[in-house]
């Protein structure tokens, strides 16, 4: 990958998660990290593992689990994400 997780998540938050289409950020997430989607009883959650450049090095985030539909579960993921590479 070309680009680290925080410049690939910074230019799709710029454009608006909410304006972008779900496929579209699914792929994003895809971009930044092993992403997985789940569909439980619940609801909807999502997970995506960021490995870092230090050799062993990685951490998750989750979504909420219970979200009513696979969109709001990638969105609050990705500004999870977003907000955790800005620390």
């Amino acid at each position: 990958m070309s680009k680290d997780a925080l410049q690939v998540i910074n230019e799709f938050a710029n454009l608006g998660f909410l304006d972008t289409d779900t496929d579209t950020l699914l792929a994003v997430a895809g971009e930044i990290g092993n992403s997985t989607l789940y569909k439980m009883p619940s609801g909807w959650s999502l997970t995506v593992e960021i490995h870092t450049v230090l050799a062993g090095a990685q951490f998750k985030v989750h979504s909420k689990f219970g979200h009513r539909t696979a969109r709001s579960a990638i969105i609050e993921c990705l500004e999870r994400v977003k907000e955790a590479l800005k620390k």
